[in-house]
């Protein structure tokens, strides 16, 4: 049997098929750092709100967002974040994870696309 979360206030009503706890944080990326290879345990939504971002999905594919723009990462799906800007990037998380669960995110392994050096490598294109 699914739990239901209803946030009347703000409209938005969330199924669940376990008990879940949500976190939020405000996340800050120096010009150039990453977060490196990761994983969360379940979906997380983002949003930029200083800066840019562009994020590797596992398969290697790139997306960029910035200022205003907000987009979900489905869990436990790897991806890494970099900030590609000249500015310090800032992000509100909102972490959706199951109750009891260790960590808000775990090391991943990188994708097999990707080479030695970090390079995405482009197969069979």
């Amino acid at each position: 049997m699914a739990k239901r979360f209803d946030a009347e206030a703000s409209g938005i009503e969330l199924e669940t098929d376990r008990p879940i706890d949500v976190v939020t944080a405000h996340l800050t990326f120096e010009p150039g750092s990453t977060t490196g290879w990761h994983r969360h345990p379940g979906p997380t939504v983002v949003t930029i709100t200083a800066g840019t971002l562009a994020v590797r999905h596992r398969d290697c594919s790139r997306q960029t967002y910035r200022v205003g723009d907000t987009f979900v990462e489905k869990g436990p799906w790897r991806h890494l974040a970099r900030n590609t800007g000249d500015e310090t990037a800032e992000t509100i998380v909102t972490f959706f994870v199951p109750t009891g669960a260790d960590a808000l995110s775990t090391p991943a392994t990188t994708p097999a696309c990707v080479g030695e050096q970090g390079l995405v490598v482009h197969l069979n294109q």
